[in-house]
């Protein structure tokens, strides 16, 4: 609902000097139907936007920096940029008007993008996990063999049998599980940390932000319920085969 109206400087203040400019398109902004508030961008705002591109704070304030406003239409007005620069743009004909839709929608399709790598790691991840808790239960019903199969001959509950091995799993998976969710909650804070010098994080609702910190949580945890289940399943087939 908000956007940046930007008014480049004149080469020649003489006719109408920029001051004058700023206050009619502001004035105009101000009475239109849908428009909410409106805004002027103070000078040291604009250059902390440029900050990270130009080094050099005195060749920063050597440049001839447009004039930004800020404005916020109503929740319920269907008003576009285009309408608002057609009601400019008699005072100034070269005046432009961003809604952000261009970057919110790269800054979308990027985080995305991250969604869809992080649910493909995921999904690899607890394949692999899956792959390796077999192995490693078959390994050990094979090198025990003996032992199982003459508890198994002696009576012992298959489901208990099971139920160790699936236990021995949970366990051993529980530490690396922790260690996995701490190098995530890392790499998840040094990207918001490096994505707020570039996009105004606020801009991501809060649904998306529960989601990702629900993924953080949910992931280790399911890593050890996946070990626990794929251990117990391993070891009940082994089980069932023996006579």
């Amino acid at each position: 609902g908000r956007m940046t109206v930007e008014i480049p400087p004149m080469g020649d203040e003489a006719a109408t000097p920029q001051t004058e400019r700023v206050k009619q398109i502001t004035n105009i902004l101000k009475a239109m139907k849908g428009v909410t508030r409106v805004t002027q961008v103070s000078d040291d705002e604009t250059q902390k936007l440029l900050k990270p591109w130009i080094a050099q704070p005195e060749f920063l304030k050597s440049l001839p920096l447009p004039t930004l406003i800020d404005i916020e239409r109503a929740s319920d007005s269907a008003i576009t940029a285009e309408d608002i620069r057609q009601q400019i743009k008699a005072s100034a004909a070269d005046v432009r008007v961003d809604d952000h839709a261009e970057w919110l929608s790269d800054l979308r399709n990027f985080l995305n993008g991250l969604a869809g790598i992080g649910a493909a790691l995921i999904v690899i991840t607890a394949l692999m996990l899956i792959i390796v808790v077999n192995l490693l239960c078959r390994s050990i019903m094979t090198s025990e063999r003996e032992t199982i199969s003459l508890l198994h001959i002696m009576g012992a509950d298959d489901d208990d049998i099971a139920r160790h091995f699936a236990r021995h799993a949970g366990m051993l998976s529980g530490w690396p599980a922790l260690v996995g969710f701490i190098c995530a909650v890392f790499s998840a804070s040094a990207l918001v940390f490096a994505l707020r010098h570039f996009a105004d994080l606020t801009v991501i609702s809060p649904m998306m932000w529960s989601g990702i910190g629900v993924a953080v949580i949910c992931v280790p945890i399911a890593a050890i319920i996946i070990a626990f289940i794929t251990a117990r399943l391993s070891a009940l087939n082994t089980l069932y085969a023996m006579p």
